[in-house]
Formats: C-alpha cells, sequence, structure tokens
C-alpha cells in the first residue's frame, strides 16, 4: 500500500485533539484510495452462500477474529502520579522534578522519603518503589484488558483483501483452496454511502496503538477524539502485512450481536483451485442467477503462483451435462 497518502490520513484522523480533526477530509482522502477490487474470502457453507445470494456480509465483534490482539490499544497513566497527589506536601520545585523525570514514580518516592512531613524513611524508599511500581504496572495491565474487552464489543468488522492471489488466504479463510471468493466495488457506491464512508486501510505495526494521549486529553480539557476505537481496529500487527487488508467498520453498542450487513452485488466471483464438484456446480448457478462473472483458481505449472481462468456458462453447462439449480439457488 503507497504509504504517502496514509501520513495525510493520519493527520486528519488520528490526532487526540477534537479541534484537530477533520473526519470529512479524511474520508476524502480516503475515498480516492479504495481500490475498486476487494476481495472476501469465504469457506463453502450455508452462511457463505446466503451471504451470496443475498447481497450481505457478515459483520462481527473483534473478539471472534483469529488474532488475538485484534481491536487492542494501549495506555499509561503511570506518568500522572503526581497529578493524583496531594499538592500540600510538594513545593513547585518537587513538582517540576517529577514532571520532568524520567522515572516520575521513583522521583516522587525519593522526594516524599525526603520531606519533613512523611513518615517514610530514606532506607524504604527503595522498597516502597519496587512494591509500589509492580502494583502500578499489574493495575496498567488490568485496566488496558477490561478497556480493551469492551473496544472489540464496539464495533462490528467485516475483513477484505486487496489480493485474490494470496496463496496463505485461500489455505486460511477458504478452507484449503476449496472454498470462494467475491470481489467488491465499494467506491462505485460514491462517498455518501455509508459502507464506502466506513471502509477503511489496515495498517501494520510493531506496537500497539497507544491511547495515552486520548484519554489525557479527555482529562485535562473534557473533550478528545472519541473515533480511537476506529483507529484501534485498523492497527494490526506487521505479521499480518500479507494480508493486504481493508475493514467494513461499523459502530454498535457492544450489546449489540453480529449480524448480516447489506453488501453491493458481487462484480465476480473466484473458484478454489481444489473446490469440490458438487461446490462448483452450485455456486456456477447462482453467479449465473445473479449475473455475475466466474472464475476458477489455477496453479501455475512453474512458479508459486494463481491465475484466474474465466468460466463461460455455455461451456461450464456442456462440460457438466447441463448443471441443474440447487434448491438454494434464487431464481433469475
Amino acid at each position: 500500500m503507497n504509504s504517502d497518502w496514509i501520513v495525510d490520513l493520519k493527520k486528519l484522523f488520528f490526532s487526540h485533539r477534537q479541534q484537530d480533526l477533520d473526519v470529512n477530509a479524511a474520508i476524502e482522502l480516503k475515498q480516492k484510495y479504495i481500490p475498486n477490487k476487494l476481495y472476501k474470502y469465504r469457506a463453502v457453507n450455508d452462511f457463505a452462500l446466503n451471504n451470496l445470494m443475498e447481497d450481505t456480509v457478515w459483520c462481527s465483534n473483534a473478539a471472534d477474529f483469529n488474532d488475538p490482539y485484534d481491536s487492542s490499544l494501549c495506555f499509561d497513566f503511570s506518568q500522572n502520579s503526581i497529578n493524583e497527589s496531594d499538592e500540600s506536601i510538594f513545593n513547585q520545585k518537587d513538582i517540576d522534578r517529577v514532571t520532568t523525570s524520567t522515572n516520575p514514580l521513583k522521583s516522587l518516592i525519593d522526594i516524599a522519603a525526603n520531606h519533613t512531613d512523611t513518615s517514610i524513611e530514606p532506607d524504604m524508599a527503595e522498597k516502597l518503589y519496587e512494591v509500589l511500581n509492580e502494583f502500578t504496572a499489574n493495575q496498567i495491565i488490568e485496566m488496558n484488558e477490561r478497556f480493551n474487552d469492551a473496544i472489540k464489543q464496539g464495533y462490528k468488522i467485516c475483513s477484505f483483501s486487496e489480493r485474490v492471489d494470496s496463496m496463505l488466504m485461500w489455505s486460511h479463510y477458504s478452507e484449503n483452496h476449496t472454498g470462494f471468493v467475491m470481489e467488491y466495488d465499494f467506491p462505485e457506491l460514491g462517498i455518501s454511502d455509508i459502507r464506502s464512508r466506513c471502509i477503511w486501510p489496515v495498517l501494520y505495526d510493531d506496537n500497539l496503538f497507544d491511547a495515552t494521549a486520548f484519554f489525557n486529553e479527555q482529562k485535562e480539557s473534557g473533550g478528545f477524539n472519541n473515533l480511537f476505537g476506529i483507529i484501534a481496529s485498523i492497527h494490526k500487527a506487521k505479521d499480518w502485512s500479507y494480508e493486504h487488508e481493508w475493514r467494513l467498520i461499523l459502530p454498535f453498542s457492544p450489546s449489540d450481536p453480529s449480524l448480516n450487513y447489506a453488501a453491493p452485488k458481487p462484480k465476480a466471483l473466484y473458484l478454489g483451485s481444489k473446490i469440490s464438484d458438487e461446490n462448483r456446480k452450485q455456486i456456477i448457478e447462482i453467479a449465473r442467477a445473479k449475473n455475475i462473472d466466474i472464475y476458477i483458481m489455477k496453479l501455475s505449472h512453474n512458479k508459486f503462483a494463481m491465475v484466474p481462468e474465466k468460466i463461460e456458462f455455455n461451456s461450464e453447462s456442456s462440460h457438466n451435462n447441463s448443471i441443474q439449480p440447487t434448491a438454494n439457488a434464487p431464481a433469475d
């Protein structure tokens, strides 16, 4: 993915300050770069076939996905310890020392241990620091875990890929090349359509999205960028970068269940190289009824690659002795 426009997208959408946001400009920028071919990998089952026939996609909670870090964020309030302290104990010099320290908690304890109004003995300071540091770390981890559990329930997500020829994705998401892929054109919907507005590129990084500044902004000014859940949902580990993923991210209440959501009619279908004859016939009949182009993924004879080869309905019917429509296929 070209990264130049992503830098501009972050400036418009990723700021923790509400007044620096320009959501409409971010969506207008993103609209220019949404691929006109995004692919959804599926195994052949009743759920996938119903999505195909009804022009829907399954949108579920991030907690149901195969990535344990999906839609996770991190934050650290330990740097603000001084703000929670009783300022009557400290003078401005002490406060300045703590707020500029690389280890605020350690500095805070050292100051307290040497303060005339404290019962902390200087030789107790190191032990106290060890105990409080461990306690603080555990509290932050617990808070992160609870908050991430809530974030994972707050959006309903459907994933797509820029690639139809990924060997790994056919293996992982289309049941070892026995499934199929649906191709969608989201830009065709136009910028006013909720589905094109809510589809975002996934960014791959070594670190979780750090939301500390967002929470600090809420504390300091009472307002902040409340779209940080979307930002967390489009951050994934670099191990997943082979997926070249885009996500439809729909805001729902955490109490709302996963759901089928209206999707554009697929532009094309792609059958896995190992799809069964029965499933091949069934999907071809659905494609014919919906007037959707259909392809079969052919394995290259001299390199590790797959090439889509178009299936012509007439020749396919002749080849299969006039395939009969299945009970699940919609009428013309």
